[in-house]
């Protein structure tokens, strides 16, 4: 066998060692809300420049940053006086057509907006995610007296994969706290139980484009406690999560490798459309390609840049500033984390000392 042959055939092992160990690759993407139907503003196929990048994956993940119904009067901001004064978010229920053009097969609706037009509006939401085949975590229609009804869980690749979704409050239906963290440590010790790789969704953190950093302890932001999210997400994966993604700043955050497991710390706006600021980095989103093993640890990655402009199509960024900033961030606020940031976004863990 000439050296050509011998050279062909050690990369073909090397290939085949690699995909061997892939059990599950997930996609996951931030805020999401395609309309502001208080304002009346609707998008149109706001997502049809990424639809092919998202759909790629055994498993894709969207936060829905709102309700997914048709109940025409928010159940908060009564007394506002105006509706540019009211944030009260939802898009109607055609939107899932939009959602399932993108494939995406979970969700998290653990936010502090998918109760802004009343339990109604959060049941509908439920309910139509599930009747389209679109699994929410987060809360549930009537979930009863058990916390882990608010849990999703889905059989693929021939494992079974559970969703877990926390807010940084508890005050309003079945949403369970991460700054709980006793409660919290009680439904992913079930989950990782009862299923082979469990991801942890959370909310929280600061809001803007002063949140960009991780910090130690507790983060604190229009009067309210945003949570210990190095603690909260360590804690998670000692507990056994397999994978952790931030949402809630509106920017993008860093990334951590602890113990072989990946945390997301925030993915920032993905798909906000309506009266929402685009101020940069608040137009810097992602679309984050995750490869686990089947024991649930990191294995390799991909960050898409995309960048919206005001009530424009969303846009696969050429300039990768979304990948750039969260390479900088990752560096400055987990410099001893193993996590390895190319210039194009590719994700690999560096084993140089």
């Amino acid at each position: 066998m000439n050296q050509r042959y011998i050279y062909i055939f050690i990369v073909f092992i090397f290939v085949s060692k690699v995909y061997a160990q892939q059990a599950l690759r997930i996609k996951a993407v931030g805020d999401l809300l395609l309309a502001d139907a208080l304002a009346g503003i609707y998008s149109k196929n706001y997502l049809r420049d990424v639809e092919d990048v998202m759909q790629a994956a055994d498993l894709t993940f969207a936060n829905i940053e709102g309700g997914l119904c048709d109940v025409k009067v928010p159940a908060k901001c009564k007394n506002s006086g105006s509706k540019n004064n009211c944030y009260a978010f939802r898009m109607p229920t055609r939107y899932i057509d939009d959602l399932l053009r993108a494939g995406i097969d979970m969700v998290s609706l653990a936010n502090n907006h998918v109760f802004d037009y009343g339990t109604n509006c959060a049941q509908q939401t439920y309910k139509t995610l599930m009747d389209y085949g679109i699994f929410p975590a987060g809360t549930k229609d009537n979930p009863g007296d058990d916390d882990y009804n608010t849990v999703a869980e889905i059989d693929i690749n021939g494992l079974k994969v559970a969703l877990v979704a926390f807010h940084t409050t508890s005050s309003w239906n079945r949403v369970i706290s991460l700054n709980t963290l006793s409660r919290a440590k009680k439904i992913v010790k079930r989950a990782t139980k009862r299923n082979d790789l469990v991801i942890i969704s959370f909310h929280g953190g600061g809001e803007g484009p002063k949140y960009t950093h991780v910090p130690h302890g507790e983060e604190y932001c229009y009067g309210s406690n945003r949570g210990d999210l190095r603690k909260f997400t360590h804690a998670m994966i000692d507990l056994g999560a397999d994978l952790i993604l931030g949402h809630g700043p509106h920017v993008p955050r860093a990334m951590e490798l602890y113990k072989g497991k990946l945390i997301v710390y925030s993915l920032g706006n993905f798909a906000t459309f309506g009266r929402f600021s685009m101020r940069t980095p608040l137009d810097l989103g992602m679309i984050v390609d995750v490869s686990l093993d089947q024991d649930g640890n990191f294995l390799k990655g991909e960050l898409t840049s995309t960048i919206q402009k005001k009530r424009s199509s969303l846009k696969i960024d050429q300039l990768h500033r979304a990948s750039a900033l969260v390479a900088s961030l990752s560096a400055e606020d987990f410099p001893n984390s193993k996590l390895k940031f190319s210039s194009d976004g590719q994700i690999s863990i560096n084993t140089i000392d």
